[in-house]
């Protein structure tokens, strides 16, 4: 298979600073083969500006925030760099899996009908050991589960550009910009979730944050294109009502309950 063959990937990496687990995430997209790779790389307000290899190479774009935009403005910024048939995510302390963009891309060409993929992903530690995975069931059409809840892992996902302009793009929001994109994509065509595992999610301790608020323009927005999304899918009104109204408790638990219970144990351990 010559160069011109190969489809070309456009992947969206965003980071806050420059540490090890960057350059990690980077070589492993670095890696990838089967696919002609544009990797964009945006430094959010990054303010060391020590040299690391992969500048220097001629497949990595790097942008720079002079101050901190936040995630939602900071991915539609870099993604108007994107010139790729297909769009893949890494957040800057992920990894992607040998054959990760290979494997996506040659389902989105073979499903026209299929605006994104996504894939099995496992969690990894600190030091990057397997600790679990993410419990999200394969399928070729996973729509109807995102009036659920969000099951599309950002640093797993690739989409056509196409659709993602149709969407209208990631929102300049600091909070689940990334549920509201998929809502919108989900209107366009087909999502699916490979049985493959083709990623891998840190988990660590800069996470024990509250997450993204129940409350603020970002709910009142995904709230719109739950229902728009279900107008399309043509699922019942009543069902979707109690589903958001299920959602949105969860959300609520989540920032007010969970995860602060998880950082006094988090505490707990390190006494």
């Amino acid at each position: 298979m010559t160069t011109d063959q190969l489809p070309y990937v456009s992947v969206v990496v965003p980071a806050i600073r420059l540490d090890s687990w960057l350059d990690q995430a980077l070589d492993s997209l670095l890696r990838q083969d089967g696919v002609e790779l544009q990797l964009i790389v945006i430094l959010d307000g990054v303010e060391e500006d020590g040299h690391r290899p992969w500048m220097e190479e001629r497949r990595v774009t790097v942008l720079r925030n002079p101050t901190r935009l936040g995630v939602g403005s900071t991915l539609r910024r870099a993604m108007a760099e994107a010139r790729g048939e297909f769009v893949a995510r890494l957040d800057a302390d992920d990894i992607a899996k040998p054959g990760r963009l290979r494997e996506q891309a040659a389902y989105l060409r073979d499903h026209q009908d299929t605006v994104a993929v996504t894939s099995q992903t496992e969690l990894i530690d600190d030091l990057g050991k397997v600790t679990g995975t993410m419990a999200f069931g394969a399928g070729p059409d996973v729509r109807s589960r995102l009036l659920l809840q969000n099951v599309v892992v950002q640093s797993a996902v690739m989409f056509r550009l196409g659709a993602y302009q149709l969407a209208g793009g990631y929102e300049p929001l600091r909070q689940m910009e990334d549920y509201l994109l998929w809502l919108r994509l989900a209107q366009h065509g087909k999502i699916a979730i490979l049985p493959q595992t083709l990623a891998q999610y840190r988990v660590h301790g800069a996470q024990l944050s509250r997450g993204a608020k129940p409350f603020g323009s970002h709910i009142s927005q995904v709230l719109t294109e739950r229902r728009n999304l279900r107008k399309n899918l043509g699922a019942p009104a009543l069902e979707g009502w109690a589903k958001d109204a299920t959602w949105l408790g969860v959300q609520y638990l989540r920032y007010y309950v969970f995860t602060p219970l998880r950082g006094m144990a988090k505490k707990a351990q390190t006494k």
